[in-house]
């Protein structure tokens, strides 16, 4: 388990933070610990390669966990080559926003 500070660290980093609206940055801001969990990792052929790595955040926002008091944000992490030391990354707030997020950071689109 980690401290909600993951909040702030996971919005400085990605490509994409305006998709998480005030409210949600405010839940996660004061949220009393922070959790993730690699929902999935893959790799497309060469010779447009590249890896991505889903990451599901959830932020308990109360001392004992309850599913109506959590904030969730999902991160997809997107590494051109195998070794590519600076890969972006880019958020979504729902599950369902995945596949064409994923679509677009390894196409171009």
């Amino acid at each position: 388990m980690a401290n909600a500070a993951g909040g702030r660290e996971l919005l400085d980093r990605a490509s994409n933070p305006e998709v998480v609206p005030e409210q949600l940055r405010r839940a996660v801001a004061s949220a009393h610990s922070h959790h993730h969990l690699e929902l999935d990792w893959q790799a497309s052929p060469d010779p447009q390669r590249f890896t991505w790595r889903v990451l599901h955040h959830w932020y308990q926002l109360t001392e004992h966990y309850a599913d109506d008091q959590r904030a969730d944000v999902y991160e997809v992490v997107v590494t051109r080559r195998l070794h590519n030391a600076e890969p972006t990354h880019h958020l979504a707030l729902s599950e369902d926003d995945l596949p064409g997020l994923i679509a677009r950071c390894t196409t171009g689109a």
